[in-house]
């Protein structure tokens, strides 16, 4: 194959543009516009007829051709048969490559992305792959961040940022679950520590439950009791936007649905009706269930009694929850068993919960300055740490105070910390 004339006319190849030369099936093959050619000794012929146009990459090896083009990665195997990866995160892919049985494929819009036919995830510099988180969870010694699926008015965003696991100081971005574009809009996820099944809620799509050995179980309205939800004329699917575990089981609000508080136990379903359908937060206690609803529809908590049934939903009046403002933005319950309440006139603590359904319920305002705690401020997220300190998330930056919030322990803002900014979502 050092002949002057190997690559002429004489010898099969036709003098058109060639773009690509690359080894494949231990011959160099040779890509033009529509055909792709292969050196058998010292003549070429036509192996494959290409069906697409703007071809962006060709690579080979031993045992596969790998075809980028037209918004989409090919691979043509030894026997020349070809084959088109299917995954939401190749959107618009510019090279690739096969390398120890992986794909790894450039993308303009999704980064580098590293895996196979059953499910691919990004390869960035360590951090989530989006800057817009709606929760955080912390379960089996990893931090998850989870983007969220829906808008004010609570219909879909279609949104593919799968969620982000942040372990072992590396974070690692999951877009794909094996299930064909079914893994969008995740708005939540929980951990079964006895089985060690970890559950996402998605915004559309139901429930999805993933055991150890990495196998999908997708819950939706086909095989629990989950419901379909009519969000607005165009849009019908199974919107969940917060799942708990607990003793009993997996929790899980099925938003908008006649009964939305669902229950997965010993593989069983149950629902629990509940006086609004709402429903856009849920936190555990150990005879209770409190809810955040949703602004929108009056807002306030919701609680449920877990071994009764009945609930009772606490608003700004007094008697019946004496909150700073009916809209609730964050609820945790700190060491000592107190709820802590943020909402968007402040602090309130409720600190007992005896008479929580039926009697008079008056939330306590902490003192801080001769004033109501943060009266002024917006708490949109807060969370109670190991050493029962109260991190308060607001729309002016992260307040830290001691256990009785009698004492500030810190304020950060973009002007004294790392912080991008000091609106704080989650």
């Amino acid at each position: 194959m050092c002949s002057s004339d190997l690559f002429d006319e004489s010898n099969g190849l036709p003098q058109v543009p060639y773009r690509f030369i690359t080894p494949f099936n231990n011959a160099p093959h040779v890509v033009g516009n529509d055909s792709i050619y292969r050196a058998d000794g010292t003549n070429w012929g036509v192996i494959a007829e290409l069906s697409f146009e703007n071809l962006s990459s060709v690579q080979g090896n031993d045992e596969n051709l790998v075809i980028v083009a037209e918004r989409q990665v090919s691979t043509i195997s030894r026997d020349y048969q070809a084959t088109t990866l299917s995954n939401r995160s190749i959107t618009n892919p510019v090279d690739a490559i096969i390398a120890n049985g992986l794909f790894y494929i450039a993308d303009e819009d999704s980064g580098l992305l590293a895996g196979s036919e059953q499910g691919f995830e990004s390869i960035m510099p360590s951090g989530p792959n989006t800057n817009s988180i709606h929760r955080f969870k912390f379960f089996n010694n990893a931090l998850y961040a989870l983007p969220g699926g829906f808008d004010e008015a609570k219909l879909p965003l279609g949104n593919t940022s799968g969620f982000n696991q942040f372990e072992h100081s590396v974070w690692r971005a999951t877009t794909d679950l094996g299930l064909m574009g079914n893994f969008i809009d995740v708005t939540d996820a929980a951990f079964d520590t006895q089985s060690s099944v970890t559950y996402y809620a998605t915004f559309g799509n139901g429930v999805l439950e993933v055991d150890q050995n990495n196998n999908v179980t997708a819950y939706n309205s086909s095989n629990s009791t989950l419901r379909q939800v009519e969000l607005d004329e165009n849009t019908t699917n199974t919107p969940i936007t917060c799942i708990t575990h607990s003793s009993e089981g997996l929790w899980v609000i099925n938003y908008g649905a006649p009964t939305p508080l669902h229950l997965l136990a010993n593989n069983e379903w149950q629902f629990f009706p509940l006086p609004t359908s709402r429903i856009v937060d849920i936190l555990n206690t150990t005879n209770y269930l409190w809810m955040i609803v949703d602004r929108t529809v009056g807002g306030g908590i919701l609680v449920f009694d877990k071994s009764s049934g009945a609930t009772r939903i606490l608003t700004e009046q007094s008697g019946n929850g004496g909150l700073p403002s009916n809209s609730v933005l964050s609820i945790d319950v700190d060491l000592d068993g107190r709820l802590w309440v943020g909402t968007a006139r402040g602090v309130a603590i409720i600190y007992s919960f005896g008479n929580i359904i039926e009697g008079p319920v008056d939330a306590i305002i902490p003192i801080f300055e001769n004033r109501l705690l943060l009266t002024d401020e917006v708490i949109t997220s807060m969370k109670v740490d190991p050493g029962n300190r109260k991190w308060m998330g607001t729309e002016n930056g992260v307040w830290l105070f001691d256990e009785e919030a009698d004492r500030q322990l810190q304020n950060f803002t973009v002007a004294n910390s790392p912080l991008p900014s000091n609106e704080i979502l989650s």
